[in-house]
């Protein structure tokens, strides 16, 4: 079972403006780790800082059992906005691409906390439960990108292995919380 509880969970950041509203997300790689304060323009929108979202993407895709991105990819001008989501995108060393959807929590003057939007089941994490099911990492993992996280729910994600061969891995939501989702892999079905 792969558990995308508090580890993953909630990320102090570092909320950035400028007169433009134009800016990213910056989540932090520790929990205990306090975003520096940054001060916000007088005037114009405010957004997170984008500047350490390769290590915060390569450490969470390290707890979902998933190799270290080679390229990673995240929105600028994402408002600091309570509810305000957006969503990472990992290219691992296969070329298999990671979607990790993230939320921003809360804002409190130059800080924001970031973490997994819980309106929608990781996709990271059932790829990493595959991953991990697996003696070597195949060569793509095709699964629903909207799933909604409901404990006992099933789902269905296609593999094709690195010499070609296909297969159909069933797996099953265990635990579905504003804070934590686990999945398990409950069936394989070859070709």
């Amino acid at each position: 079972m792969v558990d995308s509880d508090a580890r993953r969970g909630y990320h102090p950041a570092t909320v950035s403006s400028n007169g433009k509203g134009v800016g990213g997300v910056r989540r932090w790689a520790a929990l205990a780790f306090v975003g520096a304060a940054v001060a916000l323009a007088a005037c114009g929108s405010s957004t997170v800082d984008q500047s350490d979202e390769v290590k915060l993407v390569n450490k969470d895709l390290g707890i979902y059992n998933l190799p270290q991105a080679k390229s990673v990819d995240c929105p600028g001008g994402v408002d600091a906005k309570v509810g305000t989501t957006f969503v990472c995108h990992a290219t691992l060393p296969n070329g298999q691409v990671v979607a990790l959807p993230s939320r921003v929590n809360t804002v409190n003057g130059n800080n924001a906390t970031l973490g997994p939007d819980p309106a929608v089941l990781q996709p990271a994490l059932a790829i990493g439960a595959i991953y991990k099911s697996l003696q070597a990492p195949p060569k793509s993992v095709d699964c629903p990108s909207d799933v909604q996280p409901k404990a006992g729910k099933t789902f269905d994600c296609h593999v094709t292995a690195e010499n070609g061969q296909t297969g159909t891995f069933t797996l099953k939501i265990t635990k579905a919380t504003s804070t934590s989702q686990n999945v398990e892999v409950v069936h394989i079905q070859k070709g």
